[in-house]
Order: C-alpha cells, then structure tokens, then sequence
C-alpha cells in the first residue's frame, strides 16, 4: 500500500539614575520582537564569526574588547541566521566554554530566510573576561527533505561600558553550565540561580494516553499531527504518553525546582502540509526559546558544602541549563541550611478524564489532563554580613483539555480527523531574601502559555490507485491561538516597586482543500510596559502568506516605542540587578 500526498508547499516612576532611553526601530525582517535595548555610549564589539556554517560541534574563538576591560552596564548577543527547510534544522545552539549563550530554531520555510535575534547576556558577564572557544552546533530533524545544506550565521557581542547614567549591574560571580554530573563549586555561594531551556518533541499537547491509542489506534493514523515527512509508505503521525509535560531540578538528590515546558509550536502541524500557519510570520518563542530561571538560593548554603554537587534535571523534554552563582566577596566558605522543603520529588501523575468512545466508524469526545501542586522552599546561609534567610514559594497549574472527531477508523475507511487542544500552563512564584527585619529584595512572577489550536485534516481511500491502494490527503483546516504572558513585581532597598508585564500573541488560521487555499491569515502582537516608562507595542498581519500590515509604537506615549536600557522587554530573566 502506498501514499499519495496532495500538498502545497503600575505608576510611572522616574530615577534620576536611570535616564537612558532606547527608542527601538521595528525590524527588518517580519517578526515583532523587540531588540535588546542599548545602555549609554559608544559600545565595545566583538565579532565572533561571520556568515558561520552551523555544524555539528563546530568551533570559534573569543577574546574579550580590547581596551574595554569592564565592569559593563550591559552585554548584548547580536546573532543573524540563514536557511530554508532543506536545512532540515529543529534548533540551533550557541556556546562559550561550555556555556549556552542562545538555544533557538528557523521558521521552517522553503525559501531561504534571514533571521535576525538578540539576547541580553549581561548576567553572563563573568564568562566574558578571558578568551574562550565556542561551538555551534544543530539539532537535526533527521527527515528525508534534507538536502545536505545547513543554517549559516553571523554573530557578534556588544560591550556597553559603565557610566554614570547606566551604571554596571552587580552580576553573578560565577556562570556555570550543569552537567547532570558531580561539579566542583565555589565553598562561598550566597544566591543560585538555573537558567533553563526546556523543549519537549513536537506537538506534545497533542499526544494521547497509551491506553487510548492501544484501544483506538487510529489515533495515531497518517491525518493525525506529526511531523512525519511523506515517503512511499504511509507515515503514521500522533504520539502517546499524555499530554502533560514538565522538568523536574533536583540539588544532590533532593527536589529543588520546577520548570514549565513552553508548547512551541512547528511550522508544519502535518508531515505533509507544509507552511500551514507561520508563512511569513513566525510564532511565539520560534526563533529564540527563553530561558526559564529557577530561584535555587534556599540551597546556597548545600551548594557551597565541600566536596562536588550535582545539580540535575528530569521530565519529558530536551534541557540546557546554566547554574548563576553569587558569593560572598568577605568570605570564602559559608554554613548554613535547608529548613523547609514541601516540594516532592519525580514528575506528579496527572489526573487523566477520559470520554473517548466509538460508535460505528466514528470516534468522539474528549481527554482532559491536569495538575496543581504548590510547594515552598526555605533555606539561610551565615555570610560575612550576617545570616541571610531565603525562601521561595510556587504555584503550578497545567490543564489541557483535548476534543476529538475521527471519522474511519481503519485505515481503508480514513476520512477525517479532529483535534482540539485547550491549554493552560501557569506558575505563580514569589522569592524574598531578608537579614534580620531588613527585606534585601522580593520577586513574584507569573508566567503563563495559553494555546489554543483547532486541526483538522481530510483523506480518502483509494483501492486502485497507481501501484495499488493509496491514501490521499486531500486537505486541512488549522487554527491555532497561542500566547505567552509574563508579569513580574520586584522590590529592592532604596528603590519603589518594579511592575513588568509581557503579552505575546500569534493568531492564525488556514484551511487548504485539493491545493485551493483559503483563509489564511495571521497576526502577531506583541506588548511590554514597565513602572519606569517603558513601552513597546508592535502588531504585524498577513494574508495568503504576504505581510499585509505592520504598526510599531501605536499606543505608546508619543506613539514610539521607547524602553530603558535595564529593562528586559524580551521577557528572559529579570534580576535587577541594575537598581540604584
């Protein structure tokens, strides 16, 4: 039996400090991601290489400005990529002795594009101040569209001296990249921090319980979502193993951390049907994958006992992880203690509801996932100032709701099927740090990945076609609805409250039927304010694959797009560490 595949292809406040101001232009290419933001000056730059071809593990050389010593008030990534669905690139890597500085993809097209993506690595700062060798590498899709070609690209670091009016930020003394491993740390650790990336296999909120695909396998049939390329069999697509995914960290054996896992979406829902929704205009997080901080401060104290530690993740995803250290400059050993620890170890069991049933040829209904836990965590590390105490408390709400419509249940009888996926992921997470009845700085953060995607794919069977029985899909209506949000309140001696909040949309939809395609369109919004004037406000539409609009700054005081040099209007991890 063959296939046969019919596709085409909250009050404004002013520091007197803190006067810089970066007015950000929209970008060339036709994403809405805001640039990172520049601090005052001329600044120091840095090439590290130029029109690159990814590879595996291929390397490069840095060395720090010349003449540029530091302390910087702010480092920034600037990084260009090139390639098309040949390149057959899931993800790109970007390291510095050992360290990830970018972890990112391509919006799969079959054109060649050019990508332009920055990040703030000012936190990184302490990797910066000796040469190095870095690498790239690719995470290859291994699928037969693959011509041998590869992303290329060119990238350079940006080295922003202190000044008076932005000032060096106060940075972690130490950058370290975990290795699930035994490591060596610092006997001085006074705060800790994971940056993690965290990115499970395609289309993972799509996936169905085992039982259900044992029981109804044509959950896992060719016109279920996959990316599975088209060859001269039918290529099945689906997957199993629940819809609920999560990394657990863990501090020498014991439980330390969650991280959320962000529903990326592909550029093809389908194996077969390719440019379905982000044709010109990728999604969220695409192009560069943010990443997650975890607050592992209450485990300073355990972190900075003698003899190696290991700092280690585990759940249903890809993970890169970078351990930030702070020390005690007045001591080179500290105690302490972990006193209070609620969080369990391993991933939860979801509750799992389950109204699948079949009558006839027809399969419908629905499976519901979810979980909620909470937990705190409390811990004090004795320093050369005093004793510090930490502790970090954390909410967790994932529920995805999945409505199914199969119409043939075996594979001759293939003619449609539907999928619904409603999905909320939140954490809801406060950290304080005090010295007796002193407050040395209170964080609480939300951030959540509302995804909302409407599929539904077409075939039919054909018992004599060409060199026997044949499947064809013939078409598909997808809609998706997807969305991060991320607000943050930070409080720091000397300085008022700090309010961020983030919103990022693509709105999509598009329907193809025997190669006649049909409202496609899409949006993509994006938002950031901050307490201390910031704001940036960018909406871009297209229709029929072709950019129809763009509006940067609308809604803006002034109706511009201006936002200061600290501030993180990207969404990665906010540490204020620039207050005054």
């Amino acid at each position: 039996m063959f296939t046969k595949f019919a596709r085409r292809s909250v009050a404004a406040v002013t520091l007197c400090l803190l006067p810089a101001v970066a007015v950000l232009a929209a970008p060339a290419v036709p994403t809405v991601e805001p640039r990172v933001s520049s601090a005052a000056g001329a600044p120091c730059v840095v090439n590290l290489f130029t029109h690159q071809l990814f590879d595996e593990f291929t390397s490069y050389s840095y060395a720090p400005p010349p003449g540029c010593p530091g302390p910087w008030s702010k480092v920034v990534l600037k990084l260009n990529l090139g390639g098309s669905r040949a390149a057959n690139t899931a993800q790109v890597n970007l390291s510095l002795g050992g360290v990830s500085l970018f972890n990112g993809s391509l919006s799969q097209t079959d054109e060649v594009d050019n990508w332009h993506v920055e990040r703030d690595l000012t936190d990184y700062a302490a990797l910066l101040h000796a040469p190095r060798v870095g690498t790239l590498n690719y995470l290859d899709l291994g699928t037969p569209y693959g011509d041998g070609s590869r992303v290329t690209g060119s990238a350079k670091l940006v080295f922003y001296r202190s000044t008076a009016s932005t000032p060096a930020h106060r940075v972690p003394d130490r950058v370290v990249q975990t290795s699930g491993g035994p490591q060596d740390l610092p006997h001085n650790i006074v705060r800790a921090y994971l940056d993690v990336t965290a990115r499970a296999e395609p289309l993972w909120y799509t996936c169905v319980p085992d039982a259900s695909a044992v029981s109804y396998p044509a959950l896992l049939s060719v016109l279920a979502p996959g990316i599975n390329q088209p060859g001269i069999f039918p290529q099945p697509q689906g997957c199993t193993g629940g819809s609920f995914r999560e990394v657990e960290v863990s501090v020498d054996g014991s439980p330390a951390g969650v991280v959320p896992v962000f529903p990326w979406l592909p550029s093809d829902l389908n194996g077969v049907f390719h440019n379905a929704l982000d044709t010109p205009m990728p999604g969220v997080q695409v192009l560069n994958l943010v990443p997650y901080r975890v607050d592992l401060t209450p485990f300073a104290a355990i972190l900075s006992d003698a003899g190696p530690h290991t700092v280690a993740l585990s759940g249903g995803a890809w993970t890169d992880a970078q351990l930030l250290l702070y020390l005690d400059h007045g001591s080179t050993h500290v105690t302490g203690a972990v006193t209070l620890n609620t969080l369990t170890g391993g991933v939860p069991t979801p509750v799992v509801t389950n109204s699948l049933s079949a009558s006839g040829a027809v399969l419908e209904g629905n499976v519901g996932t979810e979980v909620k836990r909470q937990f705190e965590i409390r811990g004090f590390v004795n320093t050369s100032g005093g004793r510090i105490d930490s502790a970090v408390k954390e909410k967790l709400g994932f529920r995805n709701l999945q409505g199914f419509r199969l119409e043939g249940l075996v594979y001759e009888e293939l003619q449609s099927y539907r999928q619904t996926v409603w999905l909320q992921s939140t954490v809801d997470r406060r950290s304080r740090r005090t010295r007796g009845s002193k407050v040395l700085s209170r964080d609480h953060e939300i951030v959540a990945y509302p995804l909302t995607l409407h599929y539904a794919t077409f075939g039919e069977y054909d018992p004599d076609g060409g060199d026997g029985p044949i499947v064809n899909l013939t078409g598909y209506k997808f809609a998706v609805d997807q969305k991060r949000h991320v607000e943050g309140w930070h409080r720091r001696p000397g300085m008022p409250w700090y309010a961020t909040v983030l919103n990022d949309r693509f709105v999509a939809s598009h329907a193809m039927d025997e190669s006649t395609h049909s409202h496609w369109n899409s949006l993509r919004r994006y938002g950031f304010k901050d307490s201390f004037g910031s704001c940036y406000k960018a909406v871009r539409t297209s229709d029929s694959g072709v950019l129809t609009g763009s509006t940067f700054g609308s809604g803006c005081p002034g109706g511009s797009n201006h936002v200061r040099w600290y501030a993180h209007a990207d969404g990665s991890p906010d540490a204020i560490t620039w207050r005054p």
